[in-house]
């Protein structure tokens, strides 16, 4: 039997549109969602989301339209059929189905793109890893934790790094039962919980966050409380016209790298003592 998903496609006219949709996304944990040059389009399995969603909507954007149709095994289709090895920081990213036994498994990053919460190929992704190796090439790091980690590539790719210890969570079951998948076919062991900002009484060397913008805004205090003294932030999933307003929210911390590419940035920060 072929698996069903709804694909839901709200138009937007003008940026202001887009982020009325984004925060509304943001707000019912549906942050995993393609962009393009008049759309917003999400793929579920949830009857009900586009009811929900045109409920919050419809008082914040005037004329606003929602259309709706049904696919079969989207996942595969769509997402794994596009899905292409990728060379980032000397590591190869690359589909369970394109696994041919030859790979250097230190090297090697093997992701589930059947269900791509996060699949390596997006310039944020990237852009944190850059860091990620960046800094851990400079200084000692024994623990990172990933909120909002979707497939868990970051907390993958520090174990594989070789940092000792790696924390990983999301509020969506779906991406976190990928994420678990992941981690097994690499052969790691990441610390993975479903919960969401605000419940880890720990601090730790490295915290890396690739989140949109307004979120990491929004969980500042948060955010800043998870790093430990003298130790790391990883802000991403920034748009480059959001970068600005991101890196004064944190003007707290004292900014080490700025990366930006493809339209998106990512920054760096040390707390301060």
């Amino acid at each position: 039997m072929e698996d069903k998903w709804l694909v839901i496609k709200i138009l937007y006219k003008d940026e202001q549109d887009f982020n009325e949709i984004q925060n509304v996304l943001a707000l019912m944990n549906n942050e995993c969602f393609e962009k393009n040059d008049d759309a917003v389009i999400l793929y579920t399995k949830d009857k009900d989301l586009s009811g929900r969603i045109e409920k919050r909507l419809s008082y914040r954007i005037e004329d606003l339209k929602i259309d709706i149709k049904e696919t079969t095994a989207f996942w595969n289709k769509v997402l794994h059929g596009d899905f292409k090895s990728i060379e980032v920081q000397d590591f190869t990213i690359k589909s369970k189905d394109l696994i041919d036994g030859k790979e250097d498994k230190e090297k090697t990053i093997i992701i589930n793109p059947a269900q791509a919460f996060g699949s390596g190929q997006h310039a944020t992704t990237r852009q944190c890893i850059e860091l990620i190796s960046w800094l851990n090439s400079r200084d000692s790091l024994n623990d990172l934790l990933e909120p909002g980690c979707g497939s868990s590539i970051l907390s993958i790719f520090s174990k594989k790094l070789g940092i000792a210890e790696a924390y990983a969570f999301d509020n969506d079951l779906t991406a976190l039962y990928n994420a678990i998948e992941n981690q097994k076919l690499n052969e790691v062991n990441v610390n993975t919980f479903c919960m969401d900002l605000s419940y880890i009484n720990k601090r730790f060397d490295l915290v890396t966050a690739n989140i949109f913008a307004h979120v990491l805004i929004n969980n500042h205090d948060i955010l800043i409380d998870y790093v430990d003294e003298n130790k790391y932030l990883i802000l991403s999933g920034i748009e480059d016209d959001q970068a600005e307003e991101v890196k004064d929210s944190f003007s707290d911390l004292k900014l080490i790298r700025r990366v930006s590419f493809e339209g998106w940035t990512s920054f760096l920060f040390r707390k301060k003592n």
